[in-house]
């Protein structure tokens, strides 16, 4: 039953329809002709078939049912077990109501037909494409989640939809049964609703996150070169350097530098590490938070030191093998005093208890790679003789990969499928599960001390914003939100900062990964991976936040090329602040 469900609900398979009848199957043909006429026959709602139909009969029910939209089930037990249609009664919507909440109360109360569904479908897409207001902005569509809830509807109802072109159908409550369609996915749906399938936000974000952004304009404002900065601001800056292990020959307590790479077909490796500094370089970051870091902090400390003349303290290599998490403070940038936070450390160190495969058991847990903490001051501007500590968080959580996952998820063999959606589902618990235990750790370890916390989040979550389709159909949640907070306790929340202080999304920049997403089959698709987060405090010291694609093309002779044509595969995001005493309160140490 759940294979059958998940099959009907995939956004890559589509809902599931009935293969058309053929000439070679009369049976088929028999009940089709049957069904029909039940639909034509106004003063009957509902048609019940005899227990005497064979398994092949009853198969074959089943999916002319579904095909023409009605509703199919089977009622009795042993003898008397057979089946039952009946027909989707078509419900009338105020006209008040905004076209998503008609689409929304239809799927609530299961009052679907193909008319209304047309028809309230294309005056969804009708008004996402209206033209722009006076004022140069377009009208309001709804919230992102009603957008996502209409394209979950649509994708649901796809075995009954039009494709994406096709005029609107008759609004009448005894619309006639039509062959359905080829299946279409969720980012097909999204793409006819005009939200842009290629952007991070089709999905939704939450509300608190979507509000503060500021509005899409039709002329969005310019962003700024990366490299501008106030003289004022500390700048933090957060990279996922790609496989930077690869870097390095030897041991790893007496590593070199490596000559070349024939496995990631780098010729010249040391000047790959040089564009990969020469970035880091233009950016001045004052901290530096580095996921896939090499294998140990001797390989770390080595590229600091020939290649970015050896400005930065190193922290952190803690574990996670060939893919380290890092925090590297600029010796003479304006956050001193850096040191590992010891108590969040022992806190995430250790094992906690996780139901990992929902199977009800707890088991002892750790982290895929133990996120890193680190404490430090910064000077207060406008009192010299003040430092506020500062917490800067970097985490790298588990990975959704799975070895095979294409293959596995478009085969035709139902076990197959539910085997990827077993591993998908797993990895997206794991995520959450390291989400929320860092989440644990702030409010435990660091908030329960300093209530009123400067604590800068970052890294790359493997997660985006808002919900995939396993987190929205198995999971009921979103990983990153876990991070973020409980709305009982506002003043704790983090704050999404590349979302609320920056024109990055109207500028179509707000992603740091570009990747073929096989699963609602969108090509080259831009997904923001990587986040900084801010506590309430430091969210009113921003001065300034980005994603540095200026620099990551200037030092990439290919972006989506292969290794040695590119500084990595990751987008470095930074923030710029300004800590100053009419900003924050009760930090002075």
């Amino acid at each position: 039953i759940m294979a059958e469900k998940n099959e009907k609900l995939s956004p890559s398979s589509g809902p599931k329809a009935a293969a058309p009848a053929t000439a070679a199957d009369p049976d088929e043909e028999k009940f089709r002709k049957q069904l029909q006429a039940f639909i034509a026959d106004a003063t009957k709602e509902e048609l019940s078939f005899p227990p005497t139909l064979t398994p092949k009969e009853r198969a074959i029910v089943h999916s002319v049912s579904e095909s023409l939209g009605l509703n199919h089930a089977s009622e009795g037990t042993g003898n008397d077990r057979h089946l039952k249609i009946s027909k989707t009664t078509l419900r009338s919507v105020a006209p008040t109501m905004s076209v998503q909440d008609q689409l929304l109360a239809l799927i609530k109360n299961q009052t679907i037909q193909q008319g209304q569904i047309d028809r309230l479908f294309a005056l969804l897409k009708d008004s996402n494409n209206s033209a722009p207001g006076a004022n140069g902005t377009r009208p309001r569509r709804g919230s992102f989640k009603e957008d996502k809830d209409a394209a979950t509807l649509a994708m649901k109802l796809a075995a009954e939809n039009a494709a994406e072109n096709a005029p609107a159908a008759s609004t009448s409550s005894t619309a006639a049964p039509t062959a359905a369609p080829a299946p279409i996915s969720y980012a097909h749906v999204a793409a006819s609703m005009a939200v842009p399938a290629a952007s991070p936000m089709m999905r939704w974000v939450p509300k608190a996150q979507a509000t503060a952004r500021p509005e899409r304009s039709a002329s969005p404002q310019p962003l700024e070169p990366t490299t501008v900065k106030d003289s004022k601001a500390f700048r933090f800056m957060n990279w996922n350097i790609e496989w930077l292990d690869h870097m390095f020959v030897g041991p790893d307590d007496k590593p070199q530098i490596a000559a070349s790479n024939a496995e990631d077909q780098i010729n010249d490796v040391p000047a790959l590490c040089k564009q990969i500094a020469s970035l880091i370089k233009e950016v001045d970051a004052d901290v530096l938070a580095v996921e896939e870091g090499p294998a140990s902090l001797e390989k770390m400390q080595l590229f600091v030191k020939v290649f970015l003349d050896d400005s930065f303290h190193c922290f952190g290599g803690i574990d996670g093998a060939q893919q380290r998490v890092y925090i590297l403070v600029k010796k003479t940038g304006k956050v001193q005093n850096a040191r590992v936070h010891a108590a969040s450390m022992d806190f995430l160190s250790k094992e906690w208890y996780f139901d990992v495969d929902g199977t009800f058991k707890l088991e002892p847990y750790k982290f895929t790679r133990t996120p890193l903490v680190v404490e430090a001051e910064i000077a207060v501007e406008g009192d010299p003789a003040k430092k506020a500590p500062i917490f800067f968080m970097a985490l790298h959580t588990k990975s959704k990969f799975i070895a095979k996952g294409k293959e596995l998820w478009t085969s035709k063999n139902p076990n197959l499928q539910m085997d990827f959606i077993r591993k998908a589902v797993k990895n997206r618990r794991r995520i959450a599960a390291e989400c929320a235990r860092t989440r644990a750790c702030i409010d435990k370890i660091i908030f329960s001390k300093h209530p009123d916390a400067l604590i800068l989040v970052a890294g790359d979550f493997n997660d985006g914003p808002g919900m995939d389709f396993f987190e929205e159909f198995y999971l009921l949640g979103d990983s990153i939100a876990l991070l973020m907070g409980s709305p009982f306790a506002m003043k704790k929340l983090l704050r999404a900062c590349l979302l609320e202080h920056s024109h990055l999304e109207e500028n179509d920049q707000l992603y740091t990964v570009v990747f073929n997403d096989f699963v609602d089959k969108v090509a080259e698709k831009k997904v923001l991976l990587d986040h900084i987060f801010i506590s309430n405090n430091l969210d009113h010291c921003v001065s300034r936040v980005g994603i540095a694609h200026d620099l990551f093309r200037k030092y990439s002779a290919n972006p989506s090329g292969k290794r040695h044509e590119r500084c990595s595969d990751h987008i470095p995001v930074f923030g710029d602040f300004i800590v100053a005493a009419d900003k924050i309160h009760n930090q002075s140490v």
